[in-house]
């Protein structure tokens, strides 16, 4: 081979390498080993990474505009790592994304067995912090539990934002206990500044603290996190669309349609800058903007809006209910009538985008009384 094609072939090879750093950005990387008494009855290393990656996904993935990170896992080889590996580089992406400050997490640990117990070591670390060392233990001989543990432990000290989401995910679908403890995972979240560049994040806990005060009735205090949650400008489009959503509902809650309007048209202009917004982002800006109008006296445009945002989300029974209620205080009992048919085929539960307090309480345009919703 002659220096030309083997100088070409090597540029290649770098430029792959390269490319696999720079869309590795914004991953969680997992290795697990696993001492050779465990993999003798079939739980090898891929086993428990694979474990503690699902239990990441699921922590993660729970809606929202903020973005999350994409998993990798030392078992799993992209045709990039079995190159790099076969040409002993294996260190060559981790020292790239570390030059060109790609945002990287890792985690490695060790999975243990002493006697009937199991014990999980990780060492999880970024570019922007000292290396953090957890150890997770379990009494019992739950080998699964101990992973889903490690993982939960690892994202409550590097992203307490979306374990809170995920437990008032499970919360606001029935389990009290998790509801309490996300509660109190925001709260200890938030005795802390917002990191540079992880504005949104903390936004989104601060929005969750407002959420919860609104589940035991105190408005005063979740207006106050709202504004907390949206007045940094660094947050995103999408973060600030959501913000003037909830703004919006506080507004009518205050009995105040004019301000409420106002932050209905604002909501709009912020989800037309939005990279990628939760696809119902733009009906639930109707449905609001809507009520926002009932409130004011003005029914036909809140007949058209609530339609509108029916239209956008047909399964959705939220749109409907309003509808529903508007059009019996109009007396138009047969078109109250056809929308309470098309409510008997709608979900029972919206709650789609969490962050949002129109998805999770009723509210009565007239009074601004809010009732949590139930299902």
């Amino acid at each position: 081979m002659d220096l030309y094609t083997l100088g070409f072939i090597t540029m290649a090879l770098m430029g792959l390498v390269t490319s696999e750093a720079v869309l590795s950005a914004n991953t969680l990387s997992v290795a697990i080993s696993v001492p050779p008494a465990v993999e003798e009855i079939g739980f090898t290393g891929q086993t428990a990474e694979e474990i503690f990656a699902a239990e990441v996904k699921r922590i993660v993935d729970a809606p929202s505009t903020i973005s999350r990170p994409s998993m990798r896992i030392s078992s799993r080889k992209s045709v990039v790592g079995v190159v790099s590996d076969s040409l002993q580089l294996g260190g060559l992406t981790s020292a790239i994304q570390d030059a060109f400050g790609q945002e990287t997490l890792r985690v490695t640990g060790a999975l243990l067995k002493e006697n009937d117990a199991y014990r999980l070591v990780l060492t999880v670390s970024d570019r922007d912090s000292i290396p953090i060392h957890l150890e997770i233990r379990r009494a019992d001989n739950d080998v699964v539990a101990v992973l889903r543990d490690g993982a939960t432990a690892t994202f409550e000290r590097v992203a307490p934002y979306r374990v809170a989401l995920s437990r008032f995910l499970a919360g606001i679908k029935g389990d009290e206990a998790q509801l309490a403890r996300s509660r109190v995972d925001t709260k200890n979240a938030l005795k802390t500044p917002a990191p540079s560049g992880r504005e949104s994040e903390w936004a989104g806990l601060h929005t969750l603290d407002a959420l919860h005060y609104l589940m035991v009735n105190s408005p005063k205090e979740a207006d106050a996190a709202f504004r907390r949650a949206y007045g940094d400008p660094n947050i995103s489009a999408g973060a600030k669309a959501i913000g003037e959503v909830n703004y919006t509902f506080m507004a009518i809650n205050r009995r105040q349609p004019e301000a409420a309007l106002n932050h209905a048209r604002a909501a709009r202009e912020q989800l037309a800058a939005a990279a990628s917004p939760p696809w119902n982002l733009a009906a639930y800006i109707d449905l609001n903007e809507g009520l926002a109008a009932w409130a004011a006296g003005d029914t036909a445009s809140a007949e058209r809006l609530i339609a509108r945002a029916e239209g956008k989300m047909p399964k959705d029974e939220t749109p409907l209910v309003y509808l529903v209620q508007l059009l019996t205080s109009l007396n138009r009992t047969e078109a109250a009538d056809a929308a309470r048919s098309r409510l008997e085929r709608s979900s029972a539960f919206s709650g789609e985008i969490p962050a949002m307090a129109i998805s999770l309480f009723w509210i009565d345009p007239r009074t601004g009384a809010t009732e949590r919703r139930n299902r």
